[in-house]
């Protein structure tokens, strides 16, 4: 019985954690008024530590007129701010345009240059193949001339022959 008394008189004591923080707060905050002490200097006293606390309130804006002004002046600076954006883009696009012109007819300048290799090509197999036939003809032909010629000196061997036997049987 006697720890279900325990129990409830730790509650009500706190931790020591507790105590020491109620122990180190300001001595101000610790002290009650005097009698003698007037009310208003714990009032101001109170204003001081609120104020010491509290961080600065922003500056108000004197009349609704300044603070038409400077949205009216934040506002042509964004018409600005959005116009010289606008011009920056457009600028751009103009010479993303022309970038894409140049490369269109660079890419036209190509095909035609290819075209022009592939007929290139096309005429230097052809000359090839010319210059081949050519050669095949200059080989006959100078088969032939050689055919002509071993004809020829066949011709004059048979024609000398006959000549010898001619003048061995003295019919010439």
């Amino acid at each position: 019985m006697s720890s279900r008394n325990e129990e409830p008189q730790n509650q009500h004591q706190g931790s020591s954690d507790e105590m020491d923080e109620l122990q180190a707060g300001t001595p101000e905050a610790n002290r009650f008024p005097t009698a003698a002490e007037p009310r208003v200097s714990l009032c101001s006293s109170l204003q001081t530590l609120l104020r010491d606390e509290l961080p600065p309130s922003p500056p108000r804006a004197s009349s609704s007129a300044t603070y038409g002004a400077r949205s009216s002046t934040s506002r042509r600076a964004l018409e600005r701010r959005v116009e010289a954006l606008k011009a920056e883009r457009d600028r751009e696009v103009r010479e993303k345009r022309a970038i894409l012109d140049e490369n269109r007819k660079l890419k036209d300048a190509n095909a035609s240059l290819v075209s022009e290799a592939q007929r290139s090509r096309a005429e230097k197999a052809q000359m090839k193949q010319e210059i081949q036939n050519l050669k095949s003809e200059t080989r006959v032909m100078q088969t032939e001339k050689e055919l002509q010629k071993a004809e020829v000196r066949y011709r004059d061997d048979v024609i000398e022959r006959l000549k010898g036997v001619l003048r061995r049987h003295h019919l010439l």
